[in-house]
């Protein structure tokens, strides 16, 4: 959290994830300065690519546990992060037995985190506003394997997000 005034001596609050743990997603993925950045955490999947990914081999143990460290490394993270909300989801689905095709969307997702190493919401001293806005959208039955849909919401009261969420739909 950073306290400081704007050049109209309003107050900012800003509030960034600890920079550290994208830094110790980095080196535990052997990632360098040589190691190139993505523009988007992931990618929409084609059909045959969802079918060629269920017959990738499981991860070793060790690869395993690299996983499950990341993987919540960067739940962590995302927390503080709406850009990774969507993208975490999906790996979590994916702990009990995560495949080399999982391994490569968490290396994707921390090579996004090269791009955009931090984020930080910022919230500027503001007259206490009339309306809460809510902003909805969804994927349409999105995931291949489940043909459910993800729904994104942002809710911001003025010019400040106070709330986001990325929450897979229930089947009907």
């Amino acid at each position: 959290v950073t306290l400081s005034q704007d050049s109209d001596g309003r107050k900012v609050v800003q509030i960034a994830a600890d920079k550290r743990h994208v830094e110790l997603i980095h080196k535990s993925l052997g990632f360098n300065s040589k190691t190139k950045s993505v523009t988007t955490p992931s990618q929409k999947m084609s059909d045959g690519e969802f079918s060629r990914r269920a017959r990738d081999p499981e991860l070793s143990p060790e690869l395993k546990t690299l996983y499950l460290s990341n993987v919540m490394r960067m739940s962590f993270i995302a927390q503080d992060r709406g850009d990774l909300g969507e993208v975490v989801e999906t790996f979590a689905q994916s702990m009990s037995s995560p495949r080399t095709c999982h391994m490569g969307d968490l290396k994707r997702a921390a090579r996004y985190l090269l791009h955009r190493p931090s984020l930080a919401l910022t919230y500027r001293q503001q007259k206490l506003p009339k309306a809460i806005t809510l902003s909805v959208d969804s994927d349409h039955a999105a995931d291949k394997a489940t043909r459910k849909s993800t729904t994104g919401m942002v809710m911001q009261l003025g010019s400040h997000t106070v709330k986001n969420t990325s929450n897979l739909q229930s089947a009907i």
